[in-house]
């Protein structure tokens, strides 16, 4: 989580005294947003005391990935779904401002041809000359189980990069496509750290490089697209931030912190002068043993 918050791109939110009303972030999510990035826990435990969550049904603590559990509770699958959805609409909304020449089609669009194939459907479909580019936008956490074991806590990225692998092979199909067609995974992290092909496809798009994948020369481009590239990912920021706050929130009131008290009682045992035992009576079961 340190290293996927160290990015600056995750951390515009901060700065959130501006005119444009979707760069800011309400207090909750600004105070969520700052806990989550100086790694402060989502929620306290008292010593001793075991926390589970209810709706996941795992046992908790106050470190590793499940002090940052309501960022992946099961249960706030809506959210994450809200949230995907409004990225899936700043980026495409984005590309056709910085390239306003292209054709962009978006799922949930009358006529769009985002679905290739059976099963198989992408976020956006960006169509320059005879090139069609297929991006499917994912957010990922970098402090879920999966993650953590393949190294997100020491290598940055490693969970939008296993993402980034996961839809590659899920839509290989692509490349069968007629015509000169192209697949992007677009994985960003929770809190709107872009992945590698993010960058590469906002160097693509804004000019700065000629291809695709990241190589040749560096370009000079406009002040105007230097800030709207950063605009755009200032603007995903803060609807992560604002996603994250609302996820935390409502696993506060869902989960309502319910604590594994350890037993107040224990089962004693007396021994008896023939050197048998007799178990007492403990707690208010009414039972012996």
């Amino acid at each position: 989580m340190f290293i996927s918050n160290s990015n600056p791109t995750s951390g515009c939110f901060i700065n959130s005294a501006t005119r444009r009303p979707h760069f800011r972030v309400s207090g909750a999510a600004w105070t969520e947003g700052t806990r989550q990035r100086l790694l402060l826990p989502e929620f306290t435990i008292p010593p001793g005391i075991g926390f589970r969550c209810e709706c996941c049904n795992i046992e908790a603590s106050a470190e590793g990935s499940q002090a940052f559990h309501g960022s992946i509770c099961r249960k706030n699958a809506g959210l994450h779904t809200n949230l995907h959805d409004k990225v899936v609409q700043i980026t495409a909304q984005f590309i056709k401002a910085i390239v306003p020449t292209a054709r962009v089609d978006m799922q949930n669009q009358p006529g769009n041809a985002c679905n290739y194939a059976l099963n198989r459907a992408v976020d956006i479909v960006v169509a320059i000359g005879p090139s069609v580019y297929m991006l499917d936008v994912s957010l990922v956490s970098p402090c879920a189980k999966d993650a953590l074991l393949h190294g997100s806590s020491l290598v940055p990225l490693t969970a939008a990069k296993r993402q980034e692998e996961k839809k590659a092979a899920k839509h290989a199909g692509v490349l069968q496509l007629a015509g000169t067609n192209v697949f992007v995974p677009f994985v960003f992290e929770a809190a709107g750290t872009p992945g590698e092909f993010v960058r590469r496809t906002l160097d693509f798009f804004t000019g700065t490089r000629d291809w695709l994948d990241g190589t040749g020369p560096i370009r000079k481009i406009s002040l105007e697209m230097v800030r709207a590239r950063n605009d755009y990912l200032r603007h995903v920021n803060a609807v992560c931030i604002r996603a994250l706050s609302l996820k935390v929130i409502a696993f506060r009131n869902r989960a309502r912190l319910i604590y594994n008290l350890p037993p107040t009682h224990t089962t004693r045992q007396r021994r008896t002068p023939l050197g048998g035992t007799r178990r007492t009576r403990v707690g208010g079961r009414g039972v012996a043993g």
